[in-house]
Formats: structure tokens, sequence, C-alpha cells
């Protein structure tokens, strides 16, 4: 009998009391049960369920009905004490201690372990071609990710990588100089845990720390808890020799026939030898279709471009040529 198990008003009525003490690893405790009397009237008996003797002015659950039913969840831990309590409100009602409380279910719930998204630390070379961007998962044994599917959003400094044209990216757009890329697929379970990798040039040279944020991350099974956790992306000039990595844009350039239907020339005026880069964007700045090309040097440089077919005719759109350049020099 808990000694707070009497009625202030009436110390002459004691309440029934189950006293429970709780083990086990767990975060949280799923209790379901009911109360069942068929003598008393509804209103005679208060039911109520607390946690820990200093708790029972504060029950968890409170009901009057002789006939009611709980199903509750509650967090706990290790040696907290579960009260299942009866207090009869008249001296006329009999009943053996804890004979009213039917088939009571305790278990223990499991911490939620989220599926954890992540850009993982990493340096990189100043003027390094190819270099692997990762996005990695890191998941409890049980979660099961066949057949599932994502989607997210990463953003970084604009100036510091250019993703290639070839990578999976749906969405390529530069806001407030802040380049911002749309992934998405079907997740694949792999040794390494890996999401997706971007391939690209890192185009700046000083030695620095940038941020590389995933803005927001979807996926298409709804009951899979998710955190992500940005990444530091730390950039640094090589030991033996420097490499000045920029993106210039290029500015005399001709396109033919305008307006185009299938394919269109595109002639760059005093092409320097390097990679380039063709984009063409809507007028909300979405980046629509693209392309990678060398050029040798030349006066002037054509190039053939393939229209996309999702490109409608007779609309506007935005065309930017950018040039990879690229100077190495010994300290």
């Amino acid at each position: 009998m808990h000694p707070a198990a009497k009625q202030a008003d009436k110390p002459e009525v004691r309440i029934a009391i189950v006293r429970i003490v709780l083990d086990g690893q767990y975060d949280s405790l799923y209790l379901k049960g009911s109360v069942y009397m068929v003598r008393p009237l509804k209103g005679q008996v208060h039911f109520s369920i607390y946690k820990n003797s200093d708790s029972y002015n504060l029950p968890i659950w409170i009901s009057n009905d002789p006939q009611d039913t709980f199903n509750l969840i509650m967090s706990y831990k290790k040696g907290d004490e579960l009260f299942l309590a009866a207090a009869p409100w008249s001296n006329i009602v009999d009943f053996n201690e804890g004979n009213f409380w039917q088939v009571v279910t305790i278990r223990g719930i499991a911490p939620i372990i989220p599926l954890t998204i992540n850009i993982p630390n990493t340096t990189a070379i100043a003027g390094s071609e190819n270099f692997p961007l990762q996005i990695k998962y890191s998941k409890p044994a049980q979660m099961n990710l066949t057949n599932k599917f994502y989607k997210t959003n990463i953003s970084f400094d604009a100036s510091i990588f250019l993703p290639s044209a070839s990578n999976n990216f749906t969405e390529d757009t530069i806001i407030n100089d802040k380049r911002i890329l749309t992934i998405e697929g079907q997740f694949q379970e792999n040794p390494d845990s890996i999401v997706t990798t971007i391939y690209g040039t890192i185009c700046i040279p000083n030695i620095g720390t940038n941020i590389i944020h995933i803005d927001k991350f979807l996926c298409s099974d709804p009951g899979i808890n998710i955190e992500t956790q940005d990444g530091n992306l730390v950039i640094q000039n090589c030991s033996d020799s420097l490499r000045r990595v920029e993106l210039r844009k290029i500015l005399s350039i001709a396109l033919y026939p305008n307006p185009a239907s299938d394919n269109m020339i595109v002639n760059i005026v005093n092409a320097e030898e390097g990679n380039y880069s063709l984009m063409i964007y809507n007028l909300q700045g979405l980046l629509l279709s693209s392309m990678d090309f060398y050029s040798i040097k030349s006066n002037f440089k054509q190039q053939y471009f393939t229209i996309d077919h999702y490109l409608e005719p007779l609309h506007l759109y935005l065309v930017e040529c950018w040039r990879l350049f690229i100077e190495n020099y010994s300290k």
C-alpha cells in the first residue's frame, strides 16, 4: 500500500494499488488495458495510473468509469515505479486489490534511431578535376531502404565547386551566389553507405573552409525519421605547385538560328583553349539544359548544340557560356 494511498477526507478508506517496478533499456513504455467492475455504479470508484510515488497527484490516466479502457505511451527510465490505483468514493464499495485491472499489457518501445544523411567533411586541392562530393547515410541495422526513393537539395558557394553536367542532379540554380543542386534517385544498399556522388572541379585556390548545406531531404517512406548533417569542404593548395582556378563568363557568343527548334549553333569569338560549359535557363533562373565541351584556341569557335525536346518553341530563354580557367605555377 502506497503511503499516500489514503483519501484525505475519508481516512478509513484505503486505495487499492498495484505497484510495478520498471526495468529495461527503453526510452518509452506502451501501456494498454482496461478496468472492469460489475457492481459499482459509474462514479463510485476513481481509477488512476501514475508514475513514481511523488506523482500521485499528477496521474497519467484517470477515469470514473468502472468499464473503461486505456492505451498510453509514456517515457520512463530504469527503476521508475508504475502505480495502478483504485479509490472507492464510499466505504460501501468492497473489492479485492487488483481484481478490476483487466489484461494489462506493458511493452517497452525501443528508441527511434533516425536515418542520418550527411556530407562527410573532406579536403580538396584547388584545381582538382573530377572531385567526388559525396552524400552518405547512416541507418539502424533493422531499417530497410530497398525500393525507397529520395529527393534532396544541397547548396554551397557557387564559386568553389563546378559540378559536371553529366551528374545525376535534376536541377541546378544559382541564387545570390549560392549554387543549389536538386538530386533525386533510389536508395542503393552498399557497403560504403553512399546515397550519391556529385563529380566536379574545385574552383578556388585559396585555403579555406566552406559549408556544404543539405537544405532538405525527403524520403518516399514517410515513416522514416530523417536527420541531416552538413559537411565542411576544406580547400588547400598543393604542396609542390599551385593552380589558379576560376570560372570566367564568356560575353562574346552568337547563337543561330534564332528562333531555333531542333539544333542551335554557338559561336564563341576569340575562343581560348580550354574547357567550356554552356547552360540554358528559363526566365526564373532554372537550369533546363547544359553541355560541356573542349575548345582549341581560335579566332572563331563554332559549337553545335542539340536542343532538348522539352524546350518549348517561341519561348524566351537565357544562355550562358563559362570557361574553366586553370593556371599552373610553382611556389
